[in-house]
């Protein structure tokens, strides 16, 4: 859920119901509300960011009282504005819109900005997905923009401030800049939104020029949307558009060269079909194409029907109707939870393990059935054991625990190096997640489940492991093979990648003496890496 404050007799105003009346209706729209003063407390489901502004909140209020049905259209005008996309490797994305006609005043603009920051979070992945700026269009000085990136020595006064600072200065001497400034440093430069005499708008996601700074007397605006996902981008600045026109505004377009659309916004128009079968079977009502488009028509949605399918129109500010379940979900908030009549279920259920559940229970078997023992280590560990490849925590409790692991093997050789005084040979192994960097992802890291083996002896061959190894994957119903790997780790013509078919699943070897003396371990030690998840995809048939 996500909190947003609103000025009570505006939102009442803007809804034209009372409060008690207005507590009722946001629940059915998956909200609750709370009075505190001359203030209320909207929590909002994280689906809905058309609800996080008080028009988008007014629209939805409109459509369940019956004062506005259907769809709210909103005209896009062209403005004469151009913004020019040049090569942003770390945030590619980029759109624009002019809002003409908005009527802020003091609470107005604090609205906005809350506006912005709460979809900073929720779409904007707390702005690495996403970052929002938004202008007074009038402080703007011409019509061609410019989406570049601009060097660190560069120059501009940032928003608050009273003096022109590098781009420096401002990542590593102001709040903003050390919040954010690292998302999307690369080589040395930063993403930029530059007028037409490079004269700088904002540098996202970091932080806006004072030169293009709101008030409460803005009545224009210059919104600009940067990030990582195309779709999201559109989506942003749709909603941002959509609900500030729902509130007077005239939305007008800007030409986009060398982007990924022509001009924006968007405004961007999808489809969701659902059977009648379906929607009756899963909500245990009987629903008829007339009642499902009425009902529809009050969550603000157009909608077309025959007579055995419901397909609805998704409007811009509506980006959480992905499937037919969704629409029945929409259904029965219009019809209101508080008229569904519930009938009685008694679901007898008996809990399964999971299909990556049972693979490292069947792996963790054949481990031990090859003579191995479990061992366990923490998943945070000493950042020096990984030669700079941990992910560094920004607030450890202590500097010997300071990185999220990489690798199951520096914490495996952590724990040889401790138990060299039992009897040999010591053959243990874990099965455990590691996290790795993936910028595919909204937070830009990713989980793996890896299982680690290790032999330390006084004498040690390479088929000591490799037996086990091999017998252990053959036992999976796959047959593994081996190439020739020399690295950091491993003595040299003593390692090997582990394939299956044409893929990759680990590596085993020697461990160098290099490594042995870095993690005081006195005897030779033998260790393989598997990727379980890689090893559970191949069984899986791809």
């Amino acid at each position: 859920m996500v909190t947003v404050v609103f000025e009570k007799l505006r939102l009442l105003r803007k809804c034209g119901v009372s409060e008690n009346d207005l507590e009722a209706l946001l629940f059915d729209l998956k909200s609750e509300m709370k009075s505190e003063g001359g203030m209320l407390e909207v929590e909002v489901n994280a689906d809905r960011p058309d609800l996080l502004s008080s028009d988008g909140v007014a629209r939805a209020v409109r459509g369940l009282t019956g004062k506005a049905v259907g769809e709210a259209k909103y005209e896009a005008t062209d403005s004469g504005y151009t913004i020019i996309v040049e090569r942003v490797v770390q945030r590619p994305y980029v759109a624009a819109a002019i809002v003409e006609g908005v009527k802020l005043g003091e609470e107005g603009l604090r609205e906005l900005i809350q506006f912005q920051e709460k979809l900073h979070v929720t779409i904007g992945r707390r702005r690495r997905k996403v970052a929002i700026g938004i202008h007074d269009l009038t402080k703007i000085d011409t019509k061609i923009i410019k989406y570049s990136t601009i060097p660190l020595d560069y120059k501009f006064v940032p928003l608050g401030g009273e003096k022109p600072l590098t781009l420096s200065e401002i990542l590593y001497g102001t709040e903003q800049g050390l919040s954010y400034g690292q998302i999307s440093l690369a080589e040395g430069k930063l993403p930029a939104i530059l007028q037409e005499d490079d004269q700088v708008l904002s540098v996202p996601p970091v932080i806006n020029s004072e030169k293009t700074r709101l008030t409460s007397n803005t009545t224009d605006l210059f919104i600009d949307v940067t990030g990582t996902s195309a779709e999201a981008v559109g989506q942003t600045l749709d909603i941002i558009s959509t609900n500030l026109a729902e509130g007077g505004g005239k939305i007008k377009q800007v030409k986009v060269i060398k982007g990924n659309w022509n001009s924006t916004p968007i405004l961007h128009h999808g489809s969701v079909s659902a059977k009648l079968d379906y929607i009756s079977s899963v909500s245990g009502h009987p629903y008829t194409c007339e009642e499902a488009r009425n009902l529809l028509a009050k969550a603000r949605l157009d909608s077309i029907c025959d007579s055995d399918t419901l397909q609805v129109i998704t409007p811009p500010y509506r980006i959480d109707l992905l499937g037919r379940a969704d629409v029945v979900e929409e259904l029965l908030m219009m019809k209101g939870y508080s008229n569904l009549t519930p009938s009685p279920h008694i679901i007898t259920t008996t809990g399964s393990l999971s299909i990556h559940t049972s693979f490292i229970r069947a792996l963790r078997d054949l481990a031990i059935g090859a003579g191995f023992i479990e061992v366990f280590n923490f998943v945070l560990t000493d950042h020096r054991d990984f030669k700079g490849n941990a992910l560094k925590l920004t607030n450890p409790v202590t500097t010997e625990v300071n990185s999220v692991r990489t690798s199951l093997i520096p914490g495996i050789l952590r724990l040889l190096s401790k138990n060299q005084n039992v009897g040999f040979p010591i053959k243990i192994f874990e099965i455990g997640d590691i996290v790795l960097r993936d910028v595919e992802k909204d937070t830009g890291y990713t989980n793996r489940t890896m299982m680690v083996l290790a032999i330390m002896d006084s004498k040690v061959s390479f088929e000591q492991l490799q037996g086990p190894i091999h017998a252990i994957i053959k036992a999976l119903g796959t047959a593994p093979s081996y190439t020739r790997y020399d690295n950091s780790y491993f003595l040299e013509g003593r390692g090997a990648k582990i394939h299956v078919d044409d893929d990759e699943v680990g590596v085993i070897g020697e461990l160098h003496p290099r490594e042995l003396e870095y993690f005081g371990i006195s005897f030779p030690v033998l260790i393989a890496e598997l990727s379980v998840d890689e090893l559970l995809r191949l069984q899986k048939g791809g």
